[in-house]
């Protein structure tokens, strides 16, 4: 930090990965052990996700474009996805076949999920996700 120029927040010292919510509410740390939602107009910690298993490196995470939702790795073959309104979890992905994700990332239009695995990516459509929950009463 410059002289002159105040620190905001200072967390945790260690590997993580942050990102902003596109409408500026969240800074997301996502470390070796859990993802933390911060308030980003307060700096205060509203909730965190704790991984499975501890990881050597900062999980991956990806908001949609549009910011509606939040997909984070939970554990390597877990990815969850929330409403990042409410931070509640909307849904839970799991990866066949003992598939290992390494990252993830929305389509440009945030109809897809993607989730890359060493050997293979896994897309899901969202909405046609939803539609096949609807009929079963379990849409969110």
């Amino acid at each position: 930090v410059e002289p002159g120029f105040p620190l905001v927040k200072e967390l945790p010292p260690g590997d993580a990965n942050v990102a902003f919510s596109q409408n500026g509410v969240w800074l997301v740390n996502f470390t070796q052990d859990e993802c933390e939602f911060w308030d980003a107009r307060t700096f205060t910690k509203s909730r965190s996700f704790p991984r499975l298993r501890v990881e050597r490196n900062p999980g991956a995470m990806d908001f949609s474009p549009d910011g509606r939702y939040f997909a984070y790795l939970k554990q390597r073959d877990q990815a969850e996805l929330l409403d990042a309104q409410t931070l509640e979890i909307v849904a839970t992905f799991e990866l066949p076949n003992q598939g290992q994700a390494r990252k993830l990332c929305f389509s440009p239009d945030g109809t897809y999920l993607a989730l890359y695995a060493t050997t293979q990516l896994h897309l899901y459509h969202l909405p046609s996700m939803r539609a096949e929950l609807a009929k079963l009463g379990l849409d969110w």
